[in-house]
């Protein structure tokens, strides 16, 4: 399920609990929490999603683990979106490499959405990851780590876990370098959530994609599977082009069911010394919720 759509579900359970008298406990079991599980950086955003082939630093901890397998530094991503008036959520994310033991990704997401009428909502997501290269083309990566959500003073803490593979070749031309690049993964396996006596299970998602690339193009695409009651696909295809070596312009389009969305990013960076910094920006006119929604993030390489 979208950011969006889960945040749809939870509002609209809580009003319903409010009218009808629900414990707090059947409203957990009724609807899917995990906006902080699907949470994605201005980026990942900006190509619509499609982004499990992407060897994408500390972006790809949100979809595909695997990504982070072939950093050579230190990267650090900051971003924030406003979900809906009061609602936000806000990510930092890592990646870093020990010589001699590998890279290493640690991720930490927020979800809070305001009290209303004496019922307020929270979450926490904290994972970390460790990848490694295989024969030189082949990035493998499990991610592991705590998910929280909290219904006024009751509060469900689980276990999540991802799992990612990548696999990337390199064709050699006399003009440009083609690479091709396929990924798979599992996300957000996890223990459920409890609510003092009623239980709701995580949404689990099956992703596999690929991207080509040459040059200052990129190109991707994904085919997400919901693989919990719902059994859902969405299907998402994105594009990066280097307009300038520190301007890039994203753009893709997603198609979830009978709803199709589409995506705008943009990447500004400047370099300092040995630090990279960039600012990114993410924009979709048309949500779930009918009404335009902006990402924004700040990165720093080292």
């Amino acid at each position: 399920m979208t950011m969006s759509g889960r945040m749809t579900n939870i509002a609209a359970w809580i009003c319903l609990s409010l009218l009808i008298g629900f414990d707090l406990s059947t409203l957990a079991a009724m609807n899917s929490t995990g906006l902080s599980l699907d949470a994605v950086p201005p980026r990942v955003a900006g190509m619509a999603g499609a982004f499990s082939a992407v060897d994408g630093g500390p972006d790809s901890l949100s979809v595909n683990p695997a990504g982070i397998a072939g950093i050579r530094g230190c990267s650090i991503l900051v971003s924030y979106q406003a979900l809906a008036a009061g609602v936000y959520s806000a990510q930092l994310a890592g990646v870093f490499r020990i010589p001699g033991v590998g890279p290493f990704g640690v991720r930490l997401n927020r979800v809070a959405m305001p009290e209303a009428d004496g019922v307020g909502y929270g979450e926490w997501l904290f994972s970390a990851a460790y990848g490694y290269r295989l024969l030189k083309f082949v990035d493998l990566a499990a991610a592991a780590g705590i998910f929280s959500a909290t219904i006024n003073d009751r509060t469900s803490v689980s276990f999540v876990m991802d799992l990612g593979c990548r696999v990337s070749f390199l064709i050699p031309r006399l003009v440009a370098d083609h690479r091709v690049s396929a990924g798979v993964g599992v996300r957000d396996l996890g223990t459920g959530q409890r609510f003092v006596s009623d239980s709701v299970s995580l949404n689990h998602w099956f992703v596999i994609g690929a991207s080509y690339s040459i040059a200052r193009l990129l190109v991707a695409a994904d085919a997400r599977f919901l693989m919990n009651y719902e059994q859902r696909a969405v299907y998402a295809l994105g594009a990066e082009y280097a307009l300038a070596r520190s301007l890039l312009i994203r753009g893709g389009v997603e198609k979830d069911g009978p709803q199709t969305r589409f995506y705008f990013g943009l990447s500004l960076a400047a370099a300092f010394a040995s630090v990279r910094t960039g600012a990114e920006y993410a924009f979709n006119p048309v949500s779930v919720l009918g009404n335009p929604g902006s990402r924004l993030g700040l990165r720093a390489d080292f």
